[in-house]
């Protein structure tokens, strides 16, 4: 397969410049994202995904609150990071979901 990596299912990825959460990352279907600001969905098609070059986070920011600690990242963002069901009882799960890298169209 051919393009950048697709990340796990809820990673957190930085792409054109706003922050995006993975809802399906599937290699031979395409990439859903949802962005954290506004809520709304993109779907990538393959063709479209490898349009993309990736970059690797450095290592001081792999989670969600290492983005907060770093400045990347607001705490209203972080609150719209979905965990899954366990962040009701739980609200510090989200800050350890990954951060995958940033994605530029090429």
């Amino acid at each position: 397969r051919e393009g950048p990596p697709i990340p796990n299912t809820l990673d957190l990825i930085l792409i054109d410049g706003k922050f995006g959460q993975i809802i399906l990352g599937h290699p031979s279907m395409g990439v859903a994202i949802k962005y954290i600001d506004d809520g709304s969905s993109i779907w990538l098609t393959l063709e479209e995904w490898k349009g993309y070059e990736y970059s690797k986070p450095a290592n001081i920011v792999r989670t969600a609150r290492a983005l907060v600690e770093n400045s990347l990242m607001t705490e209203g963002q972080l609150k719209k990071v979905h965990w899954g069901p366990e962040q009701e009882e739980d609200p510090r799960l989200r800050g350890r979901v990954s951060f995958f890298g940033t994605y530029e169209k090429k």
